[in-house]
């Protein structure tokens, strides 16, 4: 027969309390402890977290550990996928692989904005034209590197000094606030590293010196946030440096309601 227990432990400044109940699987949990003790002289401030049992042939099942406050240190796993809440990208739905397409810090499991894509830019590259799948144009100096890149031809288009390249999004499903930023390289670090970026009737200068790497040198811009209407849209990006800077991907996602307020 399966019991369910629950062990309550708690330290105050002056005592450490235990609290348990246990009823069978199945049955409503009591209101009541079934055990009710505390410990004045010396309370509890760490320590580790075992169960066990005096007979043999006994087995336990879905145990689990939570804390009561922040202070505790313990920020258990409430989604059982294995994966700490502290540190769990989705810490209430069960998503063992961690999946973060968009790269926000959000699982997937957990990301309820209806438009998330990153496009690479280079995919489905066309050396006669000097166009992609998304780019549609290129302005001034712009060049196709080959080797470097993290997708499509493994190429990445590289903008000097003035040049710019627009680029057209997928089909936007609603009107929102959208989330960009792109993936750079080259000349990052610079504190006049910036790029200008305009959509949907607005410009935005883009600061790019992001210091974490993502791969390679590659490293995402800021974010920029924007109201779009439904419908496909055209991107412009120029380099406003005096030095050139490789682009790779563009990271497009709808702002979800529950973080409106930061970026």
């Amino acid at each position: 027969m399966w019991r369910r227990f629950r062990i309550r432990v708690e330290t105050t400044w002056t005592e450490t309390t235990i609290r348990a109940r246990f009823w069978e699987e199945g049955a409503d949990e009591p209101f009541d402890w079934g055990i009710d003790a505390f410990d004045e002289i010396d309370p509890l401030t760490s320590g580790s977290i075992a169960v066990w049992a005096d007979e043999e042939d006994v087995l336990f099942d879905e145990f689990r550990v939570r804390g009561l406050s922040p202070d505790s240190g313990i920020s258990g796993d409430r989604d059982l996928d294995s994966v700490c809440d502290g540190s769990d990208n989705c810490p209430a739905i069960l998503n063992p692989d961690q999946a973060d397409l968009d790269g926000d810090g959000i699982g997937d499991a957990c990301d309820g904005c209806t438009a998330s894509q990153i496009l690479c830019l280079d995919e489905e590259y066309e050396p006669a034209t000097g166009l992609s799948r998304w780019v549609v144009s290129t302005e001034g100096n712009v060049h196709h590197r080959s080797g470097g890149g993290l997708c499509g031809v493994r190429g990445f288009y590289q903008l000097k000094k003035g040049a710019s390249l627009s680029l057209e999004t997928p089909d936007l499903p609603e009107q929102a606030r959208y989330r960009m930023r792109l993936l750079v390289k080259d000349g990052v670090g610079h504190k006049e590293d910036v790029l200008r970026i305009e959509v949907g009737g607005e410009s935005f200068g883009v600061d790019v010196t992001e210091k974490r790497h993502v791969e390679k040198a590659w490293r995402w811009s800021e974010t920029l946030e924007v109201e779009l209407p439904p419908g496909v849209h055209l991107i412009r990006i120029a380099n406003l440096t005096h030095h050139a800077i490789g682009v790779e991907k563009l990271s497009l996602k709808e702002a979800c309601r529950a973080q409106d307020t930061g970026h």
